[in-house]
């Protein structure tokens, strides 16, 4: 397949900002750079439309420049560079060509192919914190944009008893399916689509996990609180600290209570109950 390379010029104080919201549209990867934002992309993903929709939101004429990457294994090349990740002294999160350490009670096993996930990224930390403080065991769990399926995964490790994971990336729905194998979590069911899409507020769930994007969240929060059971918990991330109060009030609207926050390097996760 074809990859392609944006660059996009962007202040320092925008830049996570972009990366947040390109990777919502379907980017792969991305490299912070003192001039701005390089972001990666397959050929037949890309929307130059929705790319000018975004940078129009923070720019006034926006501005960047696209071009083809030669052919090579990139997921070779990601490869290269991914690191073990190490959460709470509890949580490692490895790929298949690092070796396993036996002080973690918790080991999950990932072949990223470039899905989004990998434990890297301060929300999914931040998701696996909170998760380590709820009890899963015998729990049915909805893992909404799962990406790489590590929080579902996770999920099933603490005792989940079904866990419904899903993405609306291809990419991602295949990589979910690999991982959710590797790690040996038979009952993780896997699904491409929107929870709209998908039709998942007929069913209830006792956790559900959601580490999006702000603008994502607001627009199926309403659905969450219809699939969660009675006492169940919500988790959401993918938003900035400025954006609590945004995704807090939506949340109060359809009858949740707040339980708590966890926040790292500007990145936000809450919890929530169903009151």
């Amino acid at each position: 397949m074809d990859f392609l390379q944006i660059i996009i010029p962007a202040s320092e104080e925008i830049k996570e900002m972009l990366i947040a919201e390109l990777d919502f549209l379907g980017f792969d990867s991305f490299q912070e750079t003192e001039e701005g934002v390089e972001a990666y992309v397959q050929d037949d993903l890309f929307q130059e439309e929705q790319l000018k929709e975004v940078l129009c939101r923070y720019q006034d004429s926006p501005a960047y420049t696209v071009s083809k990457l030669e052919k090579k294994n990139w997921n070779e090349e990601w490869e290269k560079n991914f690191d073990p990740v190490r959460i709470e002294d509890q949580v490692l999160i490895r790929a298949s060509f690092h070796h396993p350490d036996k002080n973690f009670p918790y080991e999950i096993l990932i072949n990223p192919k470039m899905a989004f996930g990998t434990g890297h990224h301060e929300t999914t930390s931040l998701m696996i914190k909170a998760q380590l403080g709820l009890d899963h065991q015998g729990k049915t769990i909805l893992d909404a944009g799962a990406g790489t399926g590590v929080l579902g995964i996770f999920a099933g490790m603490l005792g989940a008893k079904e866990i419904t994971a899903t993405d609306i990336d291809e990419w991602a729905f295949s990589n979910m399916i690999e991982n959710a194998e590797i790690n040996n979590i038979p009952n993780m069911k896997c699904l491409q689509g929107t929870m709209a899409e998908l039709n998942l507020a007929k069913n209830k769930y006792e956790i559900i996990l959601a580490n999006i994007n702000k603008n994502v969240l607001l627009d199926e929060i309403k659905l969450y609180a219809l699939a969660l059971n009675k006492s169940g918990y919500l988790l959401l991330s993918g938003f900035y600290t400025e954006d609590i109060e945004d995704i807090k009030s939506e949340a109060l609207n359809r009858g949740l209570k707040f339980e708590k926050s966890f926040q790292k390097n500007n990145w936000a996760c809450l919890m929530f109950q169903n009151s």
